[in-house]
């Protein structure tokens, strides 16, 4: 999803709780975790099918009317890097 600024632990730190913005998502989906999961991965990188840009995944949680705080995207970006392409 994004670079990060965090050394290896800092970021498995972060990245376990993550798990609780996941939980959250989960929630919101309203039982339509399958259909969200399709639209992610038809929303991911086509050179790389397990990244998704931030702006992608934003569609996503909109499509589906899943809110998250700021500090949770933050959160997430930082947790999952990836690479930056076009300021996306």
């Amino acid at each position: 999803m994004g670079l990060n600024n965090y050394c290896a632990l800092h970021t498995k730190m972060e990245q376990d709780e993550c798990g609780r913005i996941f939980e959250k998502i989960f929630r919101q989906a309203n039982g339509d975790w399958e259909r969200f999961i399709a639209k992610l991965k038809k929303g991911s990188d086509p050179e790389d099918r397990n990244l998704i840009f931030v702006d992608s995944f934003e569609k996503v949680l909109k499509r589906f009317k899943i809110n998250l705080h700021n500090d949770d995207k933050e959160k997430l970006v930082q947790s999952f890097p990836g690479r930056s392409e076009d300021g996306r």
